[in-house]
């Protein structure tokens, strides 16, 4: 009987220290859930901030978005007007220089027409200087040999026949 009391002691050592050893580890373990709600709160609290200054963030952001937006769409509508002003620009440079090439065309048209006249009018002055340059020779030969009549036929012949020819 005594080996069963003896047995049955030890069991209950065994027993006690099993359920020491499951306490601490339940204390522990409660411990741990204790302090992994406190960090959770905690955390939770944090992460609602977070949330909140995110949020926060995200609207600021789209109105900066939006703002750029809207300045883009401005910047839009003044380069579309300037690129405008400037296609109205560079068609009436355009007309204009189609008008001055067009005055240039006619000038240089004119210019060709009256070419020949040109030509004309030189050759008439020319033969009329070379008549002059003739009478004079004649007159200062007639002069030279006391030829007074200088209106003789053939000069006249000679004057008339020039502005014949003219």
């Amino acid at each position: 009987m005594r080996t069963d009391r003896v047995e049955a002691q030890r069991k209950k050592r065994q027993l006690t220290r099993q359920m020491d050893v499951f306490r601490d580890a339940h204390v522990k373990f409660l411990r741990n859930v204790q302090r992994n709600i406190a960090q959770l709160k905690n955390m939770g609290s944090k992460t609602e901030s977070e949330i909140k200054r995110l949020n926060e963030e995200i609207e600021s952001s789209q109105r900066c978005t939006n703002e750029t937006v809207v300045h883009m769409e401005e910047l839009k509508e003044e380069i579309e007007k300037e690129s405008q002003k400037l296609l109205d620009r560079i068609g009436n440079a355009r007309k204009q220089l189609a008008e001055v090439e067009d005055e240039v065309k006619q000038t240089e048209d004119h210019i060709n027409e009256e070419k020949p006249g040109y030509e004309t009018v030189k050759q008439v002055l020319v033969k009329r200087t070379e008549f002059y340059g003739k009478l004079r020779e004649q007159q200062t030969r007639r002069a030279h040999f006391g030829i007074e009549n200088l209106g003789t036929t053939s000069d006249t012949k000679n004057s008339n026949k020039f502005y014949s020819q003219c």
